[in-house]
């Protein structure tokens, strides 16, 4: 997990600085093995970073820390952008669901990179949810099954 996240915040440095963000990293010291496609988590895990820079109104602070949970590893992306709504929470999950934000013209993407992300981790026996924040931001929680 530590080479294919760091990998993947590396190949977006670009865009984090353009958005004047910072990705704060915490993992064991251990390594923290799962058994999956390279390709496809670190599409999940770009997912999640590009949604937390797109939906902060300004510096972006993404807080990544990777938790050993018995026998898997919790992957968790904290995030200080405009969080989400307890109705829409139940939705973001869902293929082409978007969260309506103002001037529909305005906003990006196809709502497909949720349903992506959580279709990626289910293919890894895992699960993923949107968490609680008693302030603001979107909190995700990725379970994969340790190797």
């Amino acid at each position: 997990l530590r080479e294919v996240l760091q990998s993947t915040i590396t190949e977006m440095d670009l865009s984090i600085q353009a958005a004047h963000g910072t990705v704060l990293v915490n993992m064991p010291e251990a390594e923290a093995w799962v058994e999956g496609d390279r390709f496809h988590l670190s599409h999940a895990f770009r997912n999640l970073l590009d949604n937390a820079l797109k939906y902060t109104e300004a510096n972006p602070v993404i807080d990544v820390r990777v938790e050993q949970r018995d026998q898997c590893y919790a992957v968790i992306f904290d995030d200080n952008g405009v969080g989400i709504s307890s109705q829409n929470k139940e939705l973001i999950f869902k293929k082409f669901h978007r969260i309506p934000k103002g001037n529909l013209h305005d906003q990006k993407g196809f709502g497909i990179g949720l349903s992506y992300v959580k279709m990626i981790i289910e293919d890894h026996r895992g699960t993923i949810r949107a968490l609680n924040k008693s302030q603001a931001g979107s909190q995700f929680e990725l379970i994969i099954p340790a190797l």
